[in-house]
């Protein structure tokens, strides 16, 4: 069974016992792990310690010359040109076997804005907003970048879609991040990695000027274009639903 929660339920020492769904109905448990990446501020308190962010994607299919011409293109990314105004702030990622190249906008978008808790950036992805699509704005720099690497495939009209990560890469680590919550739930867990993991209400890493996502973020309220787009939109591709 797979319901969505809307609220955790507490007990009267304020521990967490359970959780309501959308149908209602109370699932009541003795142990919560609570696994909401960017979407944890709909559920619980917070700060600026848990902020969901906007990434843009866009897969380009390439022709069988292109696949043959691009088929050792490494990562790449633009992250120095960012002063630049013919290139965004982009990263291609390697050809996958069926000539599909992945573009990313690796400058962050938050969402404040219209948000169903006041205060909090939740997630805006695909898989919730079908209609919804990419920022013109934001498809403007990734042409950009696309025509100042890869020419012929800047005028493309692609499948472009938008996902906010809600655990971005962490779910590749769960086979070694999993023991550690197991040995949590169980009481087990080492203090040194309890102390280190805790919830820290309201603080966030200091600033080093080494952030591997420097450029100051953006609002997708102060953006346009995106909201009916893929509603509006003819497109020779269908979109796969990603919870990216």
């Amino acid at each position: 069974m797979q319901i969505k929660v809307k609220k955790l339920v507490y007990n009267d020492n304020g521990r967490c016992i359970g959780a309501i769904g959308n149908n209602d109905q109370a699932h009541l448990t003795g142990i919560v792990i609570l696994c909401t990446g960017a979407n944890t501020r709909a559920l619980i308190e917070g700060k600026e310690e848990i902020v969901a962010r906007l990434h843009c994607v866009d897969v380009v299919q390439l022709t069988l010359a292109e696949v043959e011409k691009y088929s050792g293109l490494p990562i790449m990314d633009d992250f120095e040109q960012f002063d630049s105004p013919l290139l965004g702030v982009c990263i291609f990622f390697p050809l996958d076997k069926s000539g599909l190249l992945k573009l990313c906008s690796c400058r962050f978008i938050a969402h404040y804005y219209d948000p169903p808790v006041p205060g909090a950036s939740l997630s805006h992805s695909h898989e919730d907003q079908a209609e919804d699509g990419v920022p013109r704005q934001i498809e403007t720099e990734m042409r950009n970048f696309v025509r100042g690497t890869l020419p012929e495939s800047g005028h493309r009209q692609e499948c472009t879609g938008m996902a906010i990560p809600r655990t971005s890469k962490s779910a590749s680590f769960m086979s070694v991040v999993g023991e550690y919550v197991a040995d949590l739930g169980e009481g087990k867990l080492d203090k040194d990695y309890k102390d280190l993991w805790k919830w820290c209400f309201g603080q966030v890493p200091p600033k080093t000027g080494n952030e591997p996502h420097p450029y100051p973020q953006r609002d997708l309220g102060e953006l346009d274009g995106w909201k009916g787009r893929n509603r509006r939109t003819v497109s020779l591709f269908t979109p796969n639903l990603s919870k990216l």
